[in-house]
């Protein structure tokens, strides 16, 4: 296992980021070192994980798990307003309703394109992914920080120790 992620077993990450991968996967991969007596916390596959998957998967289809047409369209829209409020802001100055809307616009973004953008569920290709994830660095964020905070948080999920987003919520 290799500790990043604040500190935590990325073994729980890579699972949870590839979820059809299975221990083939990993043997093709090269093993650069290992730590001495490591026991993992997570147990893998067990039937309660196999349970979660199989209802998972039953509302998201292999192959249907990335952004549909509906997605793009609300994507566009999104980041159209964006852009123009951005624009007006520029041009004809801040108001207090043009702030109102443009944090809203901004929260759009934030919780719909990067998210799951970020998350590797917008499209099949990884560029497109990787380019909309970049909204959060337009709305005042870093796609690389928001991913390693993000994966954390879903791979240790109200963890009280290890789960990023367990302390703002204190």
């Amino acid at each position: 296992a290799i500790e990043i992620f604040g500190g935590n077993d990325v073994t729980i990450t890579y699972k949870m980021i590839h979820p059809y991968h299975t221990s083939k996967h990993l043997e093709k991969m090269k093993r650069i070192g290992t730590v001495p007596d490591y026991h993992s916390e997570y147990k893998f596959d067990t039937e309660f994980e196999r349970e979660i998957k199989r209802e998972v998967f039953k509302i998201v289809r292999r192959g249907k798990e990335f952004g549909t047409f509906g997605w793009f369209a609300r994507c566009l829209c999104y980041v159209t307003l964006f852009f123009s409020l951005q624009y007006l802001w520029v041009f004809q100055g801040s108001t207090f309703w043009l702030a109102v809307i443009y944090g809203f616009s901004q929260s759009l973004i934030g919780l719909n394109v990067q998210h799951d953008a970020n998350h590797g569920a917008a499209s099949k290709n990884a560029w497109i992914n990787n380019i909309l994830g970049l909204g959060a660095d337009f709305i005042g964020g870093s796609k690389w920080l928001w991913m390693e905070q993000h994966w954390t948080h879903h791979s240790y999920t109200n963890h009280a120790e290890k789960d990023p987003d367990a302390f703002g919520a204190e």
